[in-house]
């Protein structure tokens, strides 16, 4: 048994978002990067378990390659606990938010939810109409229980969320998104981020603010004012010489004026 913190709820989520866990108690991350290791989930196993988890790294086999990151320790012990709030490998698509956390205060419900972000979900931007950061946080599951409890709880919290699913490599997965500055603020507010990549990205999109690209309205506008601008340089430089070559013909009758160039 180990008491409910925020320490051990952000643990479980961490766990229920990209965890492993054998038999035999090796306990084993994949997928943040060296900075959130090194920060966040090393110091954390430390604070909660007095243990040391290492960090490794290889090379990505997948289309885009680079470098990935992971974190393992083992310990019988976490694995037990871990187990015994049911949550164990294979988990893909069973694994669900833990009756504890469902049962507790905002605060664990909200620690167990950064945790699931900070592993296995997103911050990100695309062009919405004339907005070219419009921002979505999301998180994408294959197991539909995770989804659609995480969801009510955000719900519960006073957040606007967009729950769906889609087909890929012809099995189901399930997401919840949010988006627009409003609910990233809430977001930010009453979850964030603990991983330092996802907790800059959306400081910087919420420090910028929202940032419109000129439309096509606006491009129209601006190149009729230019058009009326130059026409109106001209206008007066016709005046101007005008009134130097407007003078009376001599012989005329008086007042009688024409142009002489």
């Amino acid at each position: 048994y180990m008491e409910m913190t925020d320490d051990f709820a952000y643990f479980i989520g961490v766990m229920c978002g990209d965890g492993y866990i054998s038999e035999k108690g090796l306990i084993d991350i994949k997928g943040g990067n060296q900075e959130y290791f090194s920060l966040v989930y090393c110091p954390l196993i430390k604070r909660l378990f007095g243990l040391e988890a290492n960090i490794k790294s290889g090379k990505n086999v997948s289309k885009t390659g680079g470098v990935y990151y992971r974190s393992h320790f083992y310990s019988k012990y976490v694995s037990d606990l871990l187990n015994a709030h049911g949550i164990r490998s294979p988990k893909t698509f069973s694994v669900t938010v833990p009756e504890i956390i469902m049962n507790s205060a905002d605060n664990i419900k909200s620690s167990f939810i950064r945790g699931v972000f900070d592993t296995d979900g997103s911050i990100s931007t695309k062009i919405n109409k004339d907005i070219v950061n419009y921002p979505t946080v999301a998180l994408n599951s294959r197991s539909q229980s995770l989804v659609s409890e995480i969801t009510s709880m955000l719900l519960l919290m006073g957040m606007n969320v967009r729950p769906g699913n889609c087909m890929d490599k012809s099995k189901p997965r399930y997401h919840v998104r949010l988006y627009g500055f409003k609910e990233l603020q809430k977001y930010m507010d009453k979850i964030g981020f603990l991983h330092p990549t996802k907790q800059s990205k959306a400081n910087k999109i919420l420090n910028a603010g929202i940032v419109r690209r000129a439309g096509r309205s606006t491009g129209r506008c601006a190149a009729t004012y230019s058009a009326l601008q130059a026409i109106d340089i001209a206008r007066m430089a016709l005046e101007f010489k005008t009134h130097t070559i407007l003078r009376e013909v001599p012989g005329s009758t008086p007042g009688q004026s024409i142009f002489r160039i």
